[in-house]
């Protein structure tokens, strides 16, 4: 009888978690274009509605599309193009924000070398405002990340090798993305720093992470702006590794705890880690 009760708890457990990984749907096809549809992103509202944007290369250079779901992934609007231009419109970053806002920032390097711009839509997509150039610099700005905090705080932090190697800008809009204040670096590094991420805590607290080249090999650092200070606490390191470290993703719980992932080559092949700060 015990090995009988000991069966029935098994066969138990096996369908409990038979029964979790059934929460997840069938793989759903969004795009059927002429060529490659790549770099995705993804944000989701207030209201549960779900917002996607990527690079589309079928108008023969790459530009930017998006589409939504208002209910939460069940049915999907049809494509919108977001970019006409001469050059490549490439790694859209994408967040929402409140009064059911949507914000979209990619590099784009119709001006010759790559640049940061923007675009936004008040009303979850239907109408986009004008597109916002937010940078002009003699080197290449790649990688744009966005973060957006619960009130009208937009961040946009991007890697530009105008000072001879790639250093992390950004750009702060206190208003939805209306107006921006003046470019702001928030590295100096002997190496190339890379590859943002960015979260905006519920306080306000401003937080970037990204890989970088000064120690030879891609470590994670990290720097944080509390709310209501113009100044950013110092950088921190976060990983010592043998090997790279980079790619990294970073969301902030509602607790203010700074969660990161990222892909790491230091086992002999790309694992992903993770850590958790307080």
């Amino acid at each position: 009888m015990k090995r009988m009760g000991t069966m029935i708890l098994v066969l138990g457990l096996l369908l409990s978690a038979q029964s979790a990984l059934a929460d997840w749907g069938a793989a759903r096809r969004l795009t059927w274009t002429a060529d490659a549809s790549d770099t995705p992103a993804v944000a989701v509202g207030t209201t549960g509605s779900v917002h996607v944007a990527w690079s589309d290369y079928t108008p023969g250079n790459p530009e930017i599309y998006y589409k939504n779901s208002p209910y939460g992934g069940t049915t999907w609007g049809a494509n919108k193009r977001l970019t006409w231009t001469a050059g490549s419109s490439q790694t859209p970053a994408m967040g929402t924000g409140p009064g059911n806002a949507v914000h979209v920032a990619w590099s784009d390097d119709t001006p010759g070398n790559p640049e940061i711009y923007y675009r936004t839509s008040g009303d979850g997509g239907t109408v986009w405002n004008a597109v916002q150039r937010l940078t002009s610099t003699p080197g290449k700005s790649y990688s744009p990340a966005l973060a957006i905090s619960s009130g009208t705080t937009l961040y946009v932090v991007w890697e530009d090798d105008t000072p001879g190697n790639y250093e992390l800008h950004y750009r702060r809009s206190g208003n939805r993305g209306s107006t921006w204040a003046a470019v702001q670096r928030l590295t100096w590094t002997s190496g190339d720093s890379v590859s943002p991420t960015a979260a905006v805590d519920s306080s306000g607290s401003a937080h970037v992470a990204w890989s970088d080249y000064s120690t030879g090999n891609p470590d994670l650092y990290y720097r944080s702006r509390p709310a209501g200070s113009a100044t950013w606490n110092a950088l921190q390191r976060l990983t010592w590794t043998l090997e790279d470290s980079a790619a990294p993703a970073m969301a902030v719980d509602t607790a203010g705890n700074i969660h990161i992932v990222w892909s790491d080559f230091t086992p002999g092949n790309y694992e992903v880690y993770y850590k958790r700060g307080t």
